[in-house]
């Protein structure tokens, strides 16, 4: 039987930060879109900079560099807005999200949820038609030799666990529980953590959407407006896939936190806290930190 291995370069790394009492000396710069799981992601990058005892975790940044005061490097960013340019190293993630999905979500949140607008077959399909499709595409043309040369990581929504998890094989000295997260924004639920706004609860895909705005994200229109999109997400699955075949037996791992994950949200989700990294991004610390990840 064929053993898959982590790469040496990782394992190498791992055993040289063991001996400095888990000190990582790179800058985590997480690059968040809207509408893609960002902000439960955020936290996720939060808590990994608490365990390396990074600098602003819990720092809200604003949006323009120059009217913000970057922390000492190494740092944790994980907000909207441009990232910034450190002097020392870098590990920087991306996560993306299929162009349909995130532009569903972004009509149910900006127009639904917190503009009231109706969500009739017609509105959804006004909306969805004048939103930006070129939100990711700066680089014209991705290649994978360009976004491997951007990013270290790049994470998938629609395979959220698989892509935090991942980051245990891609950092250093992390444990299940440092990725532990509850969802700061969940399509299903009304209220979402530290949030006075109520959401208005809808499908996660779009099987489930009217007719016309199917046809829509079907159409060859909406194929040519977002294709920079689809390419990304279509490389990210790839690089992602040929990060897990060299795992073992990743599947198991992978259903193991799942678990946990979903353990996590029974006990510990509340929408009532001020227990949090920043905002709604990495709520339920101390829940998370006493978890008893022994028994489900």
């Amino acid at each position: 039987m064929r053993v898959s291995k982590v790469p040496m370069t990782i394992l190498v790394l791992a055993f040289v930060l063991t001996s400095a009492n888990c000190k990582f000396n790179k800058s985590i710069l997480f690059e968040k879109l809207t509408k893609v799981g960002g902000s439960t992601f955020g936290g996720v990058v939060r808590r990994i900079g608490r365990k390396y005892n990074l600098s602003g975790i819990y720092d809200g940044w604003l949006r323009k560099l120059s009217h913000r005061t970057l922390p000492p490097e190494p740092f944790v960013f994980a907000n909207h807005g441009e990232v910034p340019k450190v002097k020392g190293q870098q590990f920087k993630i991306l996560l993306v999200r299929a162009p349909d999905e995130r532009q569903i979500s972004a009509f149910y949140h900006f127009s639904v949820s917190l503009k009231n607008i109706s969500d009739s077959e017609d509105e959804m399909l006004k909306n969805v038609k004048h939103m930006d499709n070129d939100y990711l595409c700066a680089m014209k043309e991705p290649t994978r030799e360009k976004l491997e040369k951007e990013y270290d990581f790049i994470g998938i929504t629609e395979r959220f666990e698989e892509s935090v998890l991942l980051l245990k094989y891609l950092l250093p000295n992390l444990t299940v529980r440092d990725l532990l997260y509850i969802n700061s924004k969940d399509s299903s639920k009304v209220f979402t953590p530290n949030s006075k706004e109520v959401f208005t609860p809808h499908a996660k895909d779009v099987t489930g959407l009217p007719p016309k705005v199917r046809e829509y994200f079907a159409s060859e229109e909406f194929k040519s407006a977002s294709k920079c999109q689809w390419e990304i997400w279509r490389i990210a699955n790839q690089i992602m896939n040929e990060h897990i075949v060299k795992i073992q037996n990743f599947s198991l791992e992978l259903l193991e936190f799942r678990r946990m994950i979903h353990k996590a949200d029974r006990e510990c989700y509340t929408t009532e806290w001020n227990d949090c990294f920043w905002k709604d991004n990495g709520c339920a610390i101390h829940c998370l930190d006493n978890l008893d990840l022994n028994s489900y």
